[in-house]
């Protein structure tokens, strides 16, 4: 059986149902918002953000995979953001 590799466009593309428009630049975090960020030139990473704040800092944590697997740290302001997105009300 054939390995099935999904793209990030696919899965954006199939979560677009549940997720509202993309929320605008100015717009503080909140937690289980998506945050779609910029790792290197080719590569971008989804995390959800955390409702934990950063130690000392009132910014909020970001769970996330980048590198060595899941985690939840520091990372929200760390890189470039390309995306931001926001769960659909029930």
């Amino acid at each position: 059986m054939a390995q099935r590799h999904t793209t990030r466009r696919q899965v954006l593309a199939g979560a677009s149902a549940l997720l509202a428009a993309a929320v605008s630049g100015s717009a503080q975090a909140a937690p289980a918002d998506w945050r779609q960020k910029l790792i290197t030139s080719a590569r971008a990473q989804i995390g959800i953000v955390s409702d934990r704040k950063a130690a000392g800092i009132d910014r909020l944590l970001l769970i996330h995979n980048i590198g060595g697997g899941a985690e939840e740290s520091d990372v929200l302001a760390a890189y470039p953001l390309t995306g931001r997105f926001r769960m659909a009300p029930s």
